[in-house]
């Protein structure tokens, strides 16, 4: 792992303050009663020392660079529909909406870009640019029947990851049914696709390098996969009759 250097530099400080030394093998098997949960985490902090009683652990919190490379994760800013941080969200908005615009060239990712300076808040979603119903797409030549819009989601809690979700929904302020000349015609349905993203169910492992190369029992947060429903795309069918 890449961060291994950095993080031994910060365990093995612990050891330069002569924190005890023994092996706890007492730890209860409920995952949320792991004393490691009893810690706070936040700021640019990630390792932490708990005491229990004579003995000592260590618990070290994941930062975004080690679950990048935790196994089954997507890849972060690579991904189409997800990114670790907004700017990257708002770069793969851009990206997703050039593939519904109208106008060809860059004119929806420079519509995007505007708005970098935004803040996100935990479950809130941002629809970025829009295409109309009736207005052309510029690769067929025919008008749409359905509305589409760029949308960035930010995840609810810090317990999963990527933080910014991406996606392709119908238009919000458009009706769902489809009507020519008063008649109902056919509906716009909103398509999803399932993604395999990270969350952390407050589970911990030991870490056997660092425990064996510290002296202390080094614990780490514990990631495992989850099935993501993401808006993909926003497509016309007829009603049938």
């Amino acid at each position: 792992m890449t961060s291994q250097a950095p993080r031994a530099k910060r365990l093995n400080s612990l050891l330069d303050r002569k924190l005890l030394t023994k092996r706890n093998t007492n730890l209860p098997q409920d995952p949320s009663l792991h004393p490691c949960n009893r810690v706070r985490f936040g700021g640019k902090k990630h390792v932490f020392t708990v005491n229990l009683n004579k003995e000592v652990i260590v618990c070290h919190q994941l930062n975004e660079t080690e679950l990048l490379s935790v196994e089954k994760c997507p890849g972060g800013d690579k991904q189409a529909f997800a990114a670790t941080k907004l700017d990257k969200a708002l770069a793969n908005a851009a990206k997703l909406f050039k593939r519904f615009s109208s106008h060809g060239g860059n004119h929806g990712s420079a519509r995007v870009k505007r708005q970098s300076s935004i803040r996100m808040k935990p479950n809130e979603t941002m629809i970025c640019n829009c295409e109309s119903r009736r207005s052309i797409d510029f690769e067929t030549g025919y008008a749409r029947s359905c509305g589409v819009c760029a949308s960035i989601y930010r995840q609810a809690t810090s317990n999963r990851f990527p933080r910014y979700l991406n996606g392709i929904v119908c238009h919000p302020n458009e009706t769902e049914t489809v009507y020519v000349n008063g008649s109902a015609v056919g509906k716009c349905i909103q398509k999803t696709i399932t993604q395999d993203l990270l969350e952390w169910r407050g589970k911990w492992e030991i870490d056997p390098v660092m425990t064996q190369r510290v002296g202390l029992n080094i614990y780490k947060q514990k990631w495992e996969p989850y099935a993501q429903v993401i808006q993909s795309s926003c497509v016309f069918q007829f009603l049938t009759t």
